[in-house]
């Protein structure tokens, strides 16, 4: 789903792009990868990752590093079963991609946006997530 409106999308410059998908596994993560591609864009591609702790982290990552710029990691709200920002982060840098976290969903947003006016942000990881992305906007 592409953020076109909202309280989110408000706070990232025009020229911005935020995505947002629910994938949460390695066969999910290789339709991304076919999407990202579609898009044929010089622009970065920065993603926003949070998952639960019980999914092949470092296989959805794999597959997705040379299709991405770098990756903020998160917590995700409101679940005590997600893997913590920092151990993502970790797995991240191990697979050999760019990575760092950030304490929400809004700062992580700002902060990509305040670096790269022209990044697109694609978001993703859970539905649990995705959903709470779209409760903030």
């Amino acid at each position: 789903q592409i953020i076109t409106s909202g309280k989110l999308k408000n706070l990232v410059s025009k020229t911005n792009q935020i995505i947002l998908d629910g994938a949460h596994n390695p066969l999910a993560a290789l339709e991304i990868k076919k999407y990202l591609t579609s898009l044929k864009t010089k622009k970065k591609i920065i993603m926003v990752l949070a998952m639960m702790a019980n999914k092949d982290h470092k296989e959805f990552i794999k597959i997705l590093k040379n299709s991405i710029h770098s990756i903020i990691t998160l917590d995700i709200p409101n679940q005590t079963n997600c893997i913590k920002k920092e151990e993502l982060a970790k797995i991240v840098k191990a697979c050999g991609v760019s990575s760092r976290t950030e304490v929400s969903i809004v700062s992580a947003l700002k902060s990509i946006s305040d670096n790269d006016s022209n990044a697109i942000i694609f978001c993703t990881g859970s539905l649990y997530f995705a959903g709470e992305i779209l409760n903030l906007n």
